[in-house]
């Protein structure tokens, strides 16, 4: 029988998670075709399936990554690696891979993403660009990549970005413009006017590190040394004394963009994205934020301001798996002040939200798309249900578009 014509399904779970209202305590999501249509209690599904003692919560977005470096099976370096250093393993890595491999790691960043809970997925994709392998197995959006300290060495990237958003599918890519040190700002200036012309997003990597800093500012510091090491640095790439505002400025041109890390803004760039949520939102890594020993990321201050935060994985060359499970585990772990129940919408409502896709999924409304994750639970109770998900082992399956799709979790 066609999904769309088959009856209604009704999954029942020990406790299942809306985020746009409270959990629901032997609750009911009943599916027809690829939308949810109720939510509750009770159900008028002649079909239910109980699923015992699980969580039932809308499948996570995970707002940022890069699945090229999904064939790894650790990240590169070492716990606090400088960031410089990083940078040099992550090159080196790229010229010592041949044939397929960005497809092969596609497809297997795709499929550990399905695994574990995530049906959307805001890919960076680095040159050639396969937003094509990606569009049928994963929603989502493909960032595609640009940067470049000289015209020499953007332009051919450019001009087969502009070639890929002249096709019909432009409707799920976006550009990335790489990070400050990397990008020349008329190249940023020319992907902002290109965004706004075409009506597609931006994501830009941008105060992720001191050294980020200290170059901007004086021209100076590790960066400085190792872009002069690869001759690529040019002065007017990054105009001396340039500000993490002036970037946020240009991005905000763009119809809605991310920004990733932001790890080291001030309190005027705060205000600044907490202005315009409805355009822009922050994307926190955690695990990779911890993997670099970073200062603690001031979540629940970013929060409280009004800022849009969306939560990302970045890749497995920083972050030893794609788990926005263990993402939102890290979040509860490192931030105990915040309340339980804001922590789950970070990684399911707002990060749909950050990637404009929140009138779609996200939560478990009627009328949204069915897609779900189902978490095994700890045996035993919590005052507050919110705290078992903090417990689960992992992802029992995952639905998308109302079809099952299971498993694979280590």
């Amino acid at each position: 029988m066609d999904k769309k014509t088959a009856p209604p399904l009704a999954l029942r779970a020990k406790w299942v998670f809306p985020v746009c209202g409270p959990p629901l305590e032997n609750g009911l999501v009943t599916i027809g075709g690829d939308r949810i249509l109720a939510v509750g209690n009770k159900t008028d599904a002649g079909n239910v399936v109980d699923l015992g003692d699980v969580a039932i919560t809308p499948g996570f977005v995970n707002a940022h990554t890069h699945l090229e470096f999904s064939g790894l099976n650790a990240p590169l370096g070492h716990a606090g690696i400088p960031f410089v250093d990083w940078i040099r393993q992550v090159m080196a890595f790229r010229q010592t891979q041949t044939g397929d491999w960005k497809q092969q790691a596609l497809a297997k960043g795709i499929q550990e993403c399905i695994a574990g809970g995530v049906t959307t997925v805001a890919d960076i994709a680095s040159s050639p660009w396969l937003p094509e392998a990606n569009s049928k197995k994963i929603d989502g959006v493909d960032f595609l990549e640009i940067l470049g300290g000289s015209p020499q060495r953007y332009e051919p990237l450019w001009q087969g970005a502009c070639k890929l958003l002249q096709v019909d599918h432009n409707a799920r890519l976006g550009l990335s413009p790489h990070a400050p040190y990397s990008t020349h700002i008329e190249l940023l200036e020319r992907a902002a006017r290109w965004a706004k012309k075409k009506a597609v997003p931006l994501a830009m990597h941008l105060a992720e590190t001191v050294e980020e800093a200290e170059l901007l500012a004086s021209h100076s510091g590790p960066l400085l040394e190792f872009l002069l090491d690869l001759d690529v640095w040019r002065p007017d790439a990054a105009p001396r004394g340039i500000r993490f505002l002036d970037y946020l400025e240009c991005l905000a041109r763009a119809p809605w963009s991310l920004v990733v890390h932001g790890n080291i803004l001030g309190h005027q760039e705060i205000q600044f994205l907490a202005q315009r949520r409805q355009q822009m939102a922050l994307v926190h890594c955690p695990r990779t934020h911890i993997f670099f020993q970073r200062r603690p990321f001031p979540l629940r201050e970013w929060l409280e301001a009004g800022v849009q935060i969306a939560i990302g994985t970045d890749s497995r060359a920083s972050n030893p798996d794609l788990r926005m499970l263990g993402e939102l585990q890290t979040l509860a772990r490192l931030h105990p002040d915040i309340a339980p129940r804001r922590l789950l919408p970070l990684v399911t409502q707002d990060s749909a939200a950050a990637l404009r896709r929140e009138q779609h999924i996200g939560s478990l409304t009627p009328g949204r798309r069915a897609d779900l994750a189902v978490l095994v639970l700890p045996n035993h109770a919590s005052d507050d249900p919110h705290e078992l998900l903090w417990e689960s082992p992992g992802v029992l399956e995952t639905w998308r578009h109302g079809l099952r799709c299971p498993a694979m979790e280590n």
